[in-house]
């Protein structure tokens, strides 16, 4: 069984992301700080992180680039407020994904099992790709379906977030990152 672990100070937010994970198929571990979480995650392994965005002690961003360098462990930050630049700064971090906390934590279940996918090698074996390798053939791919959707959807970011079934602020971040957007 897969585990994943929620780093959050408040318990409504433990109580929700943990739900949505259970019910995944997650056995899910608690921290209520970054800094409790790092010195869990020394000694353990896991298979997925969920951060929450406001902590105390080192915010979610900090915890993302001092988990990135010792992990490649799947990431997902979470935001009751979530802002542009907020999940530009997780996604530069190395966050995976960035969710808001209310209508997107209901997919977090979903998102998650997407983070653990093993994507098919080049001859059909599975694992025969590197992350690195598996992460850039997932860039190109949102790259020609960002470039389509823009086409079809005649640059209207709402009318592309609702085909993506995601949010705008994460189509706006994917389109700048990816010089689709000024």
């Amino acid at each position: 069984m897969d585990r994943a672990l929620i780093v959050d100070d408040v318990a409504a937010g433990r109580e929700i992301a943990g739900k949505e994970l259970s019910k995944a198929g997650f056995v899910v571990e608690t921290e209520t700080c970054t800094d409790a979480a790092l010195e869990f995650l020394r000694g353990e392994r896991l298979d997925l992180v969920v951060a929450s965005h406001r902590q105390p002690g080192i915010d979610a961003i900090e915890f993302v680039r001092c988990l990135r360098k010792v992990s490649d462990v799947p990431i997902v930050v979470l935001a009751a407020v979530p802002s542009i630049e907020d999940c530009e700064m997780a996604m530069r971090a190395g966050a995976d994904r960035f969710l808001r906390l209310g209508g997107s934590v209901a997919r977090l279940g979903e998102v998650a099992r997407q983070l653990l996918v093993v994507p098919m090698g080049r001859s059909g074996a599975i694992g025969e790709l590197t992350r690195e390798e598996a992460r850039a053939l997932g860039q190109n791919e949102l790259r020609s379906l960002l470039q389509r959707l823009v086409v079809e959807c005649r640059g209207n970011i709402a009318e592309i977030a609702r085909r993506m079934n995601r949010d705008r602020s994460t189509v706006r971040y994917h389109l700048r990152r990816m010089n689709m957007l000024d």
